[in-house]
This record gives C-alpha cells, sequence and structure tokens, in this order.
C-alpha cells in the first residue's frame, strides 16, 4: 500500500500544490469504503471525482456471493488507491454487467472500466463467469480466483488485455464450427473476431 513517505519524503506537507494534489488524492483513495455499494450518482461522485479505475463485482444470491465478495475484498485492499471495487446486485444493475461483456445467468462475475464514465473503457473477468455447479463456483472463489483476478486488474491496467464488448454468450461448440458455405452463422460480440 502506497505511505504518504511517497508523496513527501521529509515528512512536510510538500513544497508545491503538485505535491498538495497528490496527497489529497491519497487520503480521499483511502478515505473510501475498500469495497463499496453506492446506489444513486450523489453516491457516485466521489469516485467520479477521485478519477480511478472501477472493478465491479456482480452477485445474485448465489451459493459463492460472500467467498467472492471475501476474494474481491483482500484484492481491494491491495490495490486501493489505484482502483475502486463496488458490489453490484446483478438483477438491479443489469445494463452494468452487460456493458462490461459479461454473460447472462452466471454471477458472482467481475467487469472492469477504466472509469466512472458510462462509455469508458471495459473489461471482462471471463475466468469467473464459466459454469459450474454451485460447489465448484464456491472452490474457483475460495481457490482460484485471487490470483487470476489479481492478473486480470493488472494486465487491465497495464493495457495487456482486449477491451470487451457488449455481447451474447456464445454458442455452443457444436454451433460455432464452421458453417458450411450458404448457412448463417450466429456471431457475438466475444466472438466476431475469431
Amino acid at each position: 500500500e502506497t505511505q504518504p513517505e511517497r508523496f513527501f519524503p521529509d515528512g512536510s506537507a510538500g513544497g508545491g500544490s503538485a505535491e498538495a494534489e497528490d496527497f489529497e488524492h491519497w487520503l480521499r483513495a483511502r478515505w473510501l469504503p475498500v469495497l463499496d455499494n453506492p446506489r444513486n450518482f450523489e453516491q457516485d461522485e466521489p469516485y467520479e471525482e477521485l478519477d480511478l479505475p472501477v472493478a465491479r463485482l456482480f452477485l445474485n444470491g448465489s451459493a459463492a456471493d460472500a467467498q467472492a465478495r471475501e476474494t474481491v475484498a483482500e484484492l481491494a485492499r491491495v490495490v486501493r488507491g489505484r482502483v475502486a471495487f463496488f458490489v453490484r446486485n446483478a438483477s438491479e444493475k443489469v445494463h452494468e454487467w452487460r456493458q462490461h461483456g459479461l454473460p447472462p445467468g452466471r454471477f458472482p462475475a467481475v467487469g472492469l472500466a477504466a472509469a466512472m464514465r458510462h462509455n469508458a473503457t471495459k473489461f471482462a473477468f471471463l475466468e469467473g463467469s464459466e459454469p459450474r455447479s454451485e460447489d465448484e463456483d464456491v472452490r474457483f472463489w475460495r481457490e482460484e480466483a485471487r490470483p487470476r483476478l489479481a492478473a486480470f486488474v493488472d494486465d487491465a491496467l497495464a493495457g495487456r488485455l482486449e477491451p470487451s464488448k457488449m455481447s451474447e454468450a456464445p454458442p455452443a461448440a457444436a454451433q460455432a464450427e464452421e458453417a458450411a458455405e450458404g448457412q448463417i452463422r450466429k456471431l457475438v460480440g466475444r466472438t466476431c473476431r475469431k
């Protein structure tokens, strides 16, 4: 975690306005909850002013929700000040998870946006949205998700990921095979470049 000494090595209040702005940003980023659930535009304002990337954890009341929340909160503590983390009810925020390109009905799921703006570049953590049983889902979020989600966030912040697009779920493997000449093949946002 970043320490104030990063901005003020001598422990002073800083010599210039840029240092004071950096320190104010540092304080404001730590004042906000690690994993927040803003419910209206007024509660979103502090995040918009910070202009941080925003990771959203979408939950729907499944058995894996508590484990996913714990896993995401751990990562949020590690990257605090670099990324803001929200919890969203997947039923209430359908427009948000769709904009991230996350598949319907597969929650918990995580999406990351470069900023709070609705047209900001978005990324989907698709490893977390593969179909599995409830027990497998809990195990994934308890054991496998931590390193994969950390790598996802690092790669998104470093610009190593392709942005996601709004998309339906890809067709089943049998349907996705090459269509014979003259047959129609279903394309969705996630597979249209393949």
